[in-house]
């Protein structure tokens, strides 16, 4: 928004050792004089400024007769923030400053303020005076004795001069308020977007993408001083339990305190990442050994024995926790991941809320887990699920009145593959319902098959 006019600044300064020739000035630029009208007159023939009947602008007039005290008042002006717009200064002013060294005290404390040189004396080299006070564009000279249209016409000039200076400055200076502002905002957007790719949305730890740029450098710094590092993998036990039972929004919520905790497990050098879902990475930085690993895997699993309060539940959650060292159990980022992944699984099969380190041949079984869940997303499409259905038998009078369906998959190469194998894979990777209600339509298929026979 632009800033407010100010109104035309009249101040005048003039210094000269000569008392009458203060006088002189109020005559001229005091405006209430007998000669105004006839000044007035001269400046519309000269600079037609002023409409027939509107009075001209009165200046208001300061003296000084030295350049010290002249000086004073320009500094005294500023702290008011009343400053002059131009001054009048006579060339020699014994026993004081003359005027060059006036004009040059008066520039260190306001460069803004119009001077115009009054002299009498020709022994000056007007050039050598211009050049030494290096303000031009700030700079007139006029002889005494001179006429009162001069001194009008300067001081009408000047001051509009230095007046338009000013609304230029104010301007500026408005303009590079925007512009910084507007630069500051940027900045701020692009930083919150730098964070927003980085980090997670939900819990605001790294994300993957900063995971994988701090498991790199970890990995590239520990290959140039030569000292191991951990990587554990984590993933809730039963998460899915709680969002299906309690929602979406407690889910969020026991991610979000769960990450809170494994944040407040880590080191200063460590890292505590979301790779999405209920999965986090944890980087452990500086370790000598897998037992140091497991040891803050152990605080992990402590911070997290205590029960979240959600909606008015008390919440038991645990992790099963995965770990490989480097370089022992991989050189790359991509390896070490893959292996804690390996190690992950491996505690998930032996009962949950369980830590495994990375012992060779778990990648074999990671890599059967997945091959078998590729097999289950087929399993349907390929009408390889079948029902067993076991009777319900009345014990008192010998009668079946009902049955159990029991859902069995049928691999091509592997035959019959128990429940108990893919009933796992299939809650893990989401398969669970598309199951389920194949089962409901199946069954009800082949009951109301057994009704028409």
């Amino acid at each position: 928004m632009a800033s407010h006019p100010l109104p035309i600044s009249r101040r005048v300064l003039v210094v000269d050792d000569n008392a009458a020739i203060h006088e002189d000035f109020r005559k001229i630029l005091g405006g209430n004089t007998e000669s105004s009208a006839e000044l007035l007159a001269a400046e519309r023939l000269l600079l037609g400024e002023a409409a027939p009947g509107v009075a001209r602008p009165a200046f208001e007039i300061d003296t000084a007769l030295q350049g010290q005290e002249g000086v004073a008042r320009v500094r005294r002006a500023l702290e008011e923030e009343r400053p002059y717009s131009m001054a009048f200064i006579d060339m020699r002013m014994p026993p004081g400053w003359d005027g060059l060294e006036t004009i040059l005290r008066l520039w260190e404390l306001d460069p803004h303020v119009q001077v115009v040189i009054c002299s009498a004396h020709s022994d000056y080299d007007w050039t050598d005076v211009v050049a030494r006070l290096d303000h031009s564009d700030k700079l007139l000279v006029i002889k005494k004795p001179f006429e009162p249209i001069e001194v009008l016409q300067c001081a009408n000039a000047l001051t509009r001069k230095w007046d338009n200076e000013r609304t230029l400055r104010r301007q500026v200076e408005h303009l590079e308020r925007v512009v910084e502002a507007r630069t500051q905002g940027l900045e701020a957007a692009n930083k919150q977007l730098r964070h927003l790719a980085s980090h997670d949305a939900l819990t605001g730890l790294p994300n993957r993408v900063l995971l994988d740029d701090r498991l790199s450098q970890a990995v590239a710094h520990a290959e140039q001083d030569g000292h191991s590092f951990g990587v554990a993998m984590f993933d809730l036990d039963r998460f899915k339990v709680v969002n299906d039972s309690l929602g979406h929004r407690a889910g969020d919520a026991l991610i979000k305190e769960v990450a809170h905790r494994l944040a407040g497990v880590a080191r200063g050098t460590d890292t505590v990442g979301r790779l999405g879902g209920d999965e986090f990475l944890f980087i452990m930085d500086r370790l000598a050994k897998h037992e140091d690993a497991e040891h803050i895997a152990r605080r992990a699993v402590k911070a997290l024995e205590l029960p979240i309060r959600l909606d008015g539940v008390d919440l038991h959650t645990s992790a099963s926790i995965g770990i490989a060292m480097f370089p022992a159990d991989g050189k790359s980022a991509e390896a070490l991941i893959a292996n804690a992944d390996a190690a992950m699984y491996c505690a998930k099969q032996r009962g949950r809320n369980n830590i495994q380190c990375y012992a060779e041949g778990m990648n074999s079984a990671t890599q059967e887990r997945v091959k078998l869940e590729s097999d289950l997303h087929q399993a349907l499409s390929l009408k390889q699920l079948e029902l067993h259905y076991q009777p319900k038998v009345d014990t008192k009078t010998g009668l079946i009145h009902g049955v159990e369906a029991l859902v069995r998959w049928r691999h091509p190469h592997r035959g019959l593959v128990p429940p108990g194998e893919f009933i796992p894979l299939a809650e893990s990777c989401g398969l669970i319902d598309g199951i389920g209600e194949w089962v409901v339509r199946e069954s009800c298929r082949q009951a109301r098959a057994w009704q028409l026979e």
